[in-house]
């Protein structure tokens, strides 16, 4: 009888043991929070910049006659600190903090070097969709909208500043993460964290 209920100790044991693992690494493989950093290429308004002056050069000079040309462009971020809240296995809601600093250098008529810096600071809530959610690796996609608050100078005159604020979105039909609790991250899209992102993130 003694034996029967060491066995029986065992095996309910080793239920209550696998039962316990199997909530912990299958339905919740890794925490509720998620914080990160990252760094992406050709944010919306550093494309609307770039497009702007395409089209100055190609059409609008042309037309009036314009010796003004551009001479070369100085991209800094997007730069974004993200967080991450998951209240479902594959969903989760967070909110993203982005800086920029742009600058465009160009020549006037009589060969004067001049420049522009344009500065964005945007906030934008997201929700996140897990395409494959595992311990060390995750396909997922995101959508996000907020506001962009930026702030130009021209030159070195001081007086010649000026500010406003706008919409600000991000769609990300495609990101993966590699690791468990510390992982590298990588996300294709379009909005303010650019077509490209990537960086790190922390469970």
């Amino acid at each position: 009888m003694k034996k029967y209920s060491i066995a029986l100790c065992f095996l309910i044991s080793t239920f209550f043991i696998n039962h316990l693992s199997a909530r912990i690494y299958s339905s919740c493989p890794y925490p509720q929070h998620e914080v990160g950093v990252g760094y992406g290429y050709m944010s919306t308004e550093q494309f609307s910049i770039v497009v702007t002056e395409f089209l100055t050069s190609a059409v609008i000079k042309p037309l009036t006659g314009d010796n003004v040309s551009t001479k070369s462009y100085q991209f800094i971020g997007p730069i974004s600190v993200n967080y991450k809240f998951f209240f479902k296995d594959r969903l989760s809601v967070g909110a993203s903090i982005l800086f920029s600093s742009n600058k465009i250098e160009y020549s006037d008529a009589n060969n004067i070097l001049h420049n522009v810096k344009l500065n964005t600071f945007s906030i934008i809530p997201r929700f996140d969709f897990y395409y494959i959610r595992n311990p060390k690796f995750a396909l997922y996609g995101n959508v996000g909208a907020g506001a962009v608050v930026m702030t130009s100078s021209y030159g070195q005159q001081k007086d010649l500043n000026d500010s406003g604020a706008s919409f600000a979105f991000q769609v990300t039909p495609i990101a993966m993460r590699i690791g468990r609790d510390f992982g590298f991250v990588m996300e294709l899209g379009i909005g303010s964290h650019g077509l490209a992102n990537a960086g790190f993130s922390y469970r």
